[in-house]
């Protein structure tokens, strides 16, 4: 079996649950204190389609000692996962910001290193891994990325402070947060639009 049919089973496998832990961790502002605390909060431990696919292969891994079915079955799961996926609805769904994007491109390089370094272990273990380590890589993917995102952060304080010194006589609204920014600036702009000559354009 070519490694690339092997990385392409584990990855699929594993990209649910990238998805999660990466809408998980935006919902929890980025911030891996917050993060933590739900990700250890015992709650969140449920009986679930993804704990009966564990349950299920480790036994077949267990009675068989067969990689190949192993790999298999973890193939015909993630094809299941990801079409659930694909049809469930969330409140707060993961939004594919440009940050976000960066985030993806760093789990995948790290997940597809761990899978690579997995063929070592039986293929059973390692689909149980595949399914857990997406929640444990936000740390590291988050170390990575802090550097890159502090640096576009200050970029664009940078500029839009540029932009702002250009006119003293501005009144100038600034709003924050992960979710709701553009509908509020549009209503802040409707309601003060009234009486005010305004500029609702986004600068940063």
């Amino acid at each position: 079996m070519t490694s690339l049919f092997y990385l392409a089973v584990y990855l699929g496998l594993s990209f649910v649950y990238v998805k999660h832990a990466l809408q998980m961790f935006q919902q929890n502002h980025y911030e891996l204190y917050r993060y933590s605390k739900w990700l250890f909060n015992r709650k969140n431990i449920t009986f679930s389609y993804a704990f009966v696919f564990c349950i299920v292969i480790l036994v077949i891994g267990t009675l068989f000692s067969s990689n190949i079915l192993s790999i298999l079955f973890s193939a015909a799961f993630a094809v299941f996962a990801i079409y659930k996926e694909s049809n469930k609805t969330y409140i707060k769904d993961l939004v594919l910001t440009a940050r976000v994007k960066r985030q993806i491109l760093v789990l995948t390089i790290l997940m597809s290193l761990f899978i690579l370094a997995g063929k070592i272990l039986p293929a059973d273990l390692l689909a149980v891994l595949c399914i857990i380590m997406p929640y444990l890589m936000i740390y590291p993917m988050a170390l990575i990325t802090y550097p890159i995102e502090e640096g576009i952060k200050k970029h664009y304080e940078n500029e839009a402070r540029q932009i702002l010194a250009e006119d003293d006589h501005l009144l100038k609204i600034g709003i924050t947060g992960s979710y709701g920014k553009t509908s509020t600036k549009n209503i802040v702009n409707d309601i003060i639009g009234e009486e005010k000559l305004t500029d609702r354009k986004s600068v940063v």
